[in-house]
């Protein structure tokens, strides 16, 4: 994943990060102001340069140049901006990934430990994982050692 110190300061900037052997992860809680300034700043950062799938239910309105790769799973054009990302999934229960093809699970990581969380961004390929929960209120971001 290439721009990767810009995606690490970001998500190092709110703390609490996690290392594992080959991967990291980070906790976000909360919908303040602050935590909404935080996911946005992610969301835009990662697709500043990369195409990104998201699993959701809802189709991705407002967001041009979105294909549907297959029922519920979307492939993000690069440049989408964090806050028309976070109008799309604001109702949470959405998992987005980098990488060159989709995983082929969609496991619930917001309900794992971190070191689960690490273990699958190593066995699944992926460079980042971030996996919202209800009403995306709480998410939990996996990135590989080549990533960050």
């Amino acid at each position: 994943m290439s721009d990767s110190a810009d995606v690490v300061a970001v998500l190092d900037s709110l703390g609490g990060r996690q290392d594992f052997e080959g991967a990291s992860v980070w906790r976000v809680e909360g919908t303040s102001q602050r935590e909404r300034q935080y996911k946005a700043a992610v969301l835009e950062t990662i697709c500043r340069t990369h195409r990104a799938y998201v699993r959701y239910e809802e189709c991705p309105d407002g967001i041009d140049g979105t294909d549907q790769v297959e029922p519920h799973l979307w492939w993000l054009p690069v440049g989408v901006s964090g806050e028309a990302m976070l109008d799309w999934l604001y109702m949470g229960n959405w998992q987005l990934t980098v990488g060159a093809s989709p995983p082929k699970t969609n496991p619930d990581l917001c309900r794992s430990p971190d070191a689960d969380v690490a273990e699958y961004v190593r066995k699944s390929g992926v460079g980042v994982v971030i996996d919202s929960f209800h009403d995306d209120v709480s998410w939990v971001i996996g990135a590989s050692r080549n990533a960050v």
